[in-house]
């Protein structure tokens, strides 16, 4: 079983975390290893070849500037004017019109939304500042989008906390389709990995029990009239425990792949992962 052990740690501009792609282990990239070990280095390829941005992620991170950052951090974004005259709606992301109106307008392609996504920002924003619970989880942070670089059983780690304070408190905002709820997103994707992560990050990083450290999730739906949810992650439930065992297996599997320089030698590690994968 795979110790945790941080060290060195670091705090990261937001610059030199996503320049550092590949260079160090995230969740996000930790699932996708457990999940496809032997297509694992061409995901890495193609991801580092494509520059392009999809709607989700630019509109995900639209929407954590404005929430949990305000007005100031949301200005750099942009509506693209790609606009079909014939639906009235926008164009989209991955179409000639949108790249026409990028360079027509000068606009970067992180920092493009629609018409309709800048809108769906502020409607989030509306929504989560109504809700009283999300409101005093958010402004209890004074640490707004923190990255934390250490090293997990010896393997280079990185993670950006959303949200946290010096007292043992780690908020993360997600965005979610309508009609989901916070606990289907939390089983479907496998958001326990990330929360036993920060956990064991946070804590070694601040020097305190990882029983001191509270995890919330604030889910906010993109649609009309956003819905908002608060969950807290019980680290007693069998769940969290799941996620535990489930990140250190990944993690020793990665590394006997990497020490036997053959992706197949993670499979027989991996083989009791999958049915939760």
């Amino acid at each position: 079983m795979t110790i945790v052990d941080y060290s060195n740690f670091e705090l990261l501009s937001d610059k030199d975390y996503y320049s550092s792609y590949g260079e160090y282990m995230s969740v996000s990239l930790l699932k996708k290893f457990a999940d496809d070990p032997l297509g694992f280095d061409e995901y890495m390829e193609d991801r580092k070849n494509n520059e392009k941005p999809s709607d989700a992620l630019v509109v995900g991170q639209a929407a954590h500037a404005l929430i949990l950052e305000g007005d100031d951090e949301f200005a750099r974004y942009r509506i693209c004017d790609a606009l079909n005259e014939k639906t009235g709606k926008s164009y989209g992301r991955n179409t000639k019109a949108w790249d026409a109106a990028l360079e027509r307008q000068n606009i970067h392609p992180w920092w493009a939304l629609s018409r309709e996504q800048f809108n769906q920002c502020r409607l989030m924003y509306q929504a989560v500042r109504d809700n009283y619970e999300a409101v005093k989880a958010i402004d209890d942070c004074d640490c707004i989008e923190w990255a934390l670089r250490g090293s997990l059983a010896g393997i280079k780690f990185q993670g950006k906390l959303d949200a946290c304070n010096r007292a043992g408190r780690i908020v993360d905002l997600k965005t979610m389709r309508a009609g989901s709820t916070g606990q289907e997103q939390i089983d479907k994707f496998n958001y326990l990995w990330q929360a036993y992560c920060y956990i064991s990050l946070y804590s070694k990083a601040f020097e305190m029990s990882e029983d001191d450290v509270t995890f919330e999730f604030i889910f906010v739906t993109k649609e009309d009239q956003p819905k908002v949810e608060v969950v807290k992650v019980d680290q007693r439930d069998a769940s969290y425990w799941e996620a535990e065992v489930a990140v250190k297996t990944a993690i020793d599997a990665l590394k006997l792949s990497e020490q036997k320089k053959d992706r197949r030698a993670a499979l027989f590690l991996l083989g009791d992962l999958k049915w939760k994968l």
